[in-house]
C-alpha cells in the first residue's frame, strides 16, 4: 500500500472564498466532498476525497463542533494541512494509475506530488458556505 501524501495549503489576507464543500465535520474526520471549479481550493490542489487534517494549527479532529471549523475556515490567512489516501488501482486501470503516477514523482518518489500553487481568481467563483 502506499503512503497518504500530506500536503499545505495557504491563503493569503486578500483571498477571497476558499470554494470547498466538506462531506463530514469535526469531531468526524473532515472529507472534502466537492470543489468548486476556478476556486482557490481548486488551484491549490484540494480534491474530492482529500481531508482535511489541521486549520490555522488547529487539529481538526480536536475541533468540538462544525461551527468552529467553519470559523477557522472564514479567516485569512489561512493555513490548511490536507491528507490525501491514494487509491487502490482497480483491475482494469491499475497499470495506468502505475504509469502516471511514476510520471507524477519528479523528485525521485513514486508517490505523486502535490499540484503547484496558482494564483487566485478575481472574479466569478460561486460562494459555498462561505467557505
Amino acid at each position: 500500500l502506499r503512503e497518504p501524501i500530506h500536503f499545505r495549503v495557504e491563503a493569503p489576507a486578500d483571498a477571497g472564498v476558499l470554494g470547498l464543500v466538506p462531506e463530514s465535520w469535526p469531531p468526524d474526520p473532515v472529507i472534502v466532498a466537492a470543489v468548486l471549479p476556478g476556486s482557490l481550493a481548486a488551484s491549490q490542489g484540494i480534491a474530492a476525497g482529500d481531508e482535511l487534517t489541521d486549520v490555522n494549527g488547529k487539529s481538526v479532529r480536536l475541533l468540538s463542533h462544525p461551527q468552529e471549523l467553519a470559523e477557522e475556515l472564514q479567516k485569512r490567512p489561512l493555513v490548511l494541512n490536507v491528507m490525501r489516501r491514494p487509491k487502490a488501482p482497480s483491475r482494469s486501470s491499475g497499470a495506468r494509475e502505475e504509469t502516471d503516477l511514476q510520471k507524477q514523482g519528479s523528485s525521485g518518489s513514486s508517490a505523486p506530488q502535490p499540484p503547484p500553487r496558482h494564483q487566485r481568481r478575481e472574479s466569478g467563483h460561486l460562494r459555498v458556505l462561505d467557505l
